[in-house]
């Protein structure tokens, strides 16, 4: 629902390396070490972004921290290798 900045692919033949970070409502995009994409949960941007998305037909789709993990492409080809999830518990 947001869009990207600074983005900054690798050439054709190359992997890019995603990575999002969750902490408490904060979220953080990062595409090559990047930082493309930063929201926080129960914003106004974000709940405005929401009202007039594809979602939001979906009620419960913007108060959901939890769900399946869905990869998606948009009319040309992708790999995905090396995925890793992982949740990081600070003490």
């Amino acid at each position: 629902m947001i869009t990207a900045r600074d983005v900054i692919l690798k050439p054709v033949g190359e992997f890019n390396n995603r990575t999002i970070m969750v902490g408490g409502n904060h979220v953080e995009h990062r595409l090559n070490g990047v930082k493309e994409v930063e929201f926080d949960y129960k914003s106004v941007h974000l709940d405005s972004l929401y009202r007039i998305s594809k979602y939001k037909g979906y009620p419960e789709f913007i108060k959901k921290r939890k769900d399946h993990i869905v990869m998606q492409k948009h009319n040309d080809d992708a790999w995905f290798r090396n995925i890793k999830i992982r949740k990081l518990i600070r003490i």
